[in-house]
């Protein structure tokens, strides 16, 4: 538990760094105008003053450990289309004040209509219909999947997951089942969604 007054530190990624204030402030507007829905953390400018050049560094963060700092990296590298961020070499930082805890969204992840034809093909012997309504819910950060995936976004849009050898994905909303017997509009808009295998 943290209490008002403590300090504590977490992992940063640095997205770019310049000499000058001015050019990293209009790059952070750019980004939040261009990519805000994409993102679910702070852009934070900060100051090293013991760089004797680019002493401006443009950084995301926090996250709480550097496995889930370094997914969100390839992540940002991927939407911003920089392959020249160094995702390795995350950043371990104090927190300010100013930084509050970030409420995520999460979604609720089934099996999706290929998977189950897949799986109906196969001579596995599962019940399809008790399939049909497995699901699990999930939120940004969370570990999905056997191969180090994180879940690095959730949105109107789909789900973003990126693994720490760099392979970014985006699955689309509209590939997404929805059970129209068990939701109404506005349940659909809080991410009643699937991933398929």
């Amino acid at each position: 538990m943290i209490f008002f007054g403590d300090e504590h530190q977490a992992y940063y990624v640095k997205i770019e760094t310049n000499s000058d204030q001015a050019a990293i402030n209009t790059a952070a507007k750019n980004i939040l105008v261009n990519y805000g829905q994409s993102l679910n953390r702070y852009l934070i400018v900060r100051f090293n003053e013991k760089s004797t050049q680019k002493n401006y560094a443009l950084e995301y963060g926090p996250f709480r450990t550097k496995e889930i700092a370094a997914a969100h990296c390839y992540y940002v590298a991927t939407i911003l289309q920089k392959k020249d961020m160094e995702c390795h070499n995350v950043h371990f930082h104090y927190v300010s004040d100013q930084e509050k805890p970030v409420q995520q969204n999460t979604a609720s992840l089934g099996l999706s209509q290929f998977a189950l034809l897949d799986i109906k093909e196969k001579p596995y012997d599962f019940n399809l219909e008790k399939l049909k309504k497995v699901s699990i819910d999930v939120t940004v950060d969370e570990l999905l999947g056997p191969y180090g995936f994180h879940i690095t976004n959730i949105n109107a849009d789909g789900v973003s997951v990126t693994g720490l050898s760099g392979n970014a994905m985006f699955i689309p909303v509209s590939t997404f089942p929805v059970s129209i017997e068990n939701s109404s509009p506005s349940q659909k808009t809080n991410s009643e969604t699937s991933l398929s295998n």
